[in-house]
């Protein structure tokens, strides 16, 4: 082989290392893809539709934040003395006819987002579409399929999620008011993470979450039947009901931001 055809072989072999590189390196990043547009206000932002509130070291993690909720269309940054940012995720935008919410702020700067692209965790496929709606600090998506609770507790697990838990009256109504009042695809029985699968009457929720507040239904819980220790919520009014964990039923899944990138 003479001195040109070397150095093309050489070209080539580096060439391929550098695209297995690469590929690697995109395999292990949840969301990589990102490439939503936004609009940008300094000095301002939106009031009255707040939806999720947390501090951030970076915009674009309050970026990122925003686009992987469905219900999410703006943004504002707060910034504070430590160097980091308060992040609002908000439900409206200014441009979409909220403007008399739309104030001046000190430290403040409104994004309005424009349009939305993420992709799938090896980054072959962008979409605009997302399951999860943001809330509070949390991400809930409602699945369409019934299972029992505890092939659901691991259909959501499967995703870097759990069987949906409760901490407010807020969440609850946000939950029911979302996936179930007028949804055609939810079943009047719809399994939560609530349940005293450890120990009879002991509640605990299946994401080691802190039972602070229930819904239950008049009698409920229910401690006579024994086969019953799995909670689902009422598709009518978000109540919570005792039902046998072997059940089919809809559910919805919750996680977050930490889990959805780890």
């Amino acid at each position: 082989m003479n001195v040109n055809g070397w150095k093309f072989l050489s070209f080539v072999v580096v060439l391929q290392s550098l695209i297995i590189s690469f590929v690697k390196a995109g395999q292990g990043q949840t969301g990589s893809c990102f490439s939503s547009s936004f609009s940008r206000a300094i000095g301002y932002i939106l009031r009255g539709f707040l939806i999720g509130e947390m501090k951030v070291s970076t915009v674009i993690e309050c970026k990122r934040r925003c686009v992987i909720g469905a219900n999410c269309l703006s943004l504002n940054i707060l910034r504070i003395a430590d160097g980091r940012f308060v992040c609002h995720l908000n439900s409206k935008r200014k441009e979409s006819g909220a403007k008399e919410q739309f104030v001046p702020h000190g430290v403040g700067e409104y994004y309005g987002l424009k349009n939305k692209r993420l992709c799938d965790d090896n980054s072959k496929t962008c979409d605009s579409a997302t399951p999860w709606h943001a809330f509070n600090q949390s991400y809930f998506k409602f699945v369409p399929v019934a299972l029992s609770f505890y092939d659901a507790m691991k259909s959501c697990r499967e995703e870097k999620a759990d069987l949906a838990s409760t901490a407010s009256e807020e969440e609850q109504r946000f939950v029911q008011k979302t996936f179930l009042e007028t949804n055609p695809q939810a079943w009047g029985f719809n399994w939560l993470g609530l349940n005293d699968l450890t120990v009879e009457g002991i509640l605990e929720w299946s994401d080691g979450s802190t039972v602070s507040y229930t819904r239950f239904a008049p009698n409920m819980p229910d401690t006579d039947e024994d086969d019953e220790h799995c909670f689902i919520m009422l598709k009518s009014n978000g109540n919570f009901v005792k039902k046998p964990c072997w059940y089919p039923q809809t559910f919805i899944c919750e996680t977050n931001y930490s889990l959805m990138f780890t």
